[in-house]
Parts: structure tokens; sequence; C-alpha cells
């Protein structure tokens, strides 16, 4: 399924040099699409209500820390899956397909999540 030029072939994984487009089914395309408007949509109101909330507000500047921490945590997870959507970070073996992009995605986004957690109390 990989659509590019030129790919080799790495330990199994046929990895695509050439962009590393994939062609995905249209379930797949449809996840990533309807992921990538949830992340955008979430992003879009932990701004609002970051912009929104006054340094006296709910908790101060420890509560605006908050909500930026976490837009900027779906705001990195929205680019990864705008990016999925497209048909990039994939790798395909014979049978398996591994979402190399997705697992970068939760490499640096999962930290991040128990500092907002923490930041917040």
């Amino acid at each position: 399924r990989a659509s590019g030029t030129g790919s080799r072939r790495l330990s199994g994984l046929a990895i695509d040099t050439a962009g590393a487009m994939f062609a995905l089914t249209t379930c797949e395309k449809a996840t990533s699409w309807v992921v990538f408007a949830i992340f955008v949509i979430s992003s879009l109101i932990f701004m609002f209500r970051n912009s929104a909330a006054d340094s006296s507000y709910e908790g101060g500047a420890k509560s605006q820390r908050y909500r930026l921490v976490t837009a900027s945590i779906t705001i990195i997870a929205a680019t990864f899956y705008f990016f999925m959507a497209q048909g990039y970070g994939v790798a395909t073996s014979v049978n398996h397909e591994f979402w190399w992009l997705r697992d970068l995605d939760w490499l640096i986004t999962t930290p991040l999540l128990p500092q907002s957690k923490y930041r917040r109390q």
C-alpha cells in the first residue's frame, strides 16, 4: 500500500523513502480527520479559556499555566494527526502497519500530561 517511488526494506518493514506517503483506507482517513478535528476544537477551547481567565480567576497563574500546557498537548497531537490523515508516518510489513508518527506524538505529549496535572494542584 505504500505509494512512494523509492522504498527500502529494513528488518521486514517497507520504509517509503520518498516522503513516507501511505495510501490510507477510507475508514483510516476518516478516523484520522475526526481525531484531528477533536484535537483542534479542544485546543481552541483551552486557548479561549486561558485567554478569558483573569490571573485572579480560577486559581490564578497556576490555572492559566495548566490550560496552556493542556492546549500545547492538544496542538501537538492535532499536528501529528493532521499528517497521519495525509498518509504520512506509517511503515508497513507483510502483515503489519506501524504508525510511527502516532508513537512519536505519544512520546512527546505523554510526559507533558503529568506536568499539566501537577501544575493544577
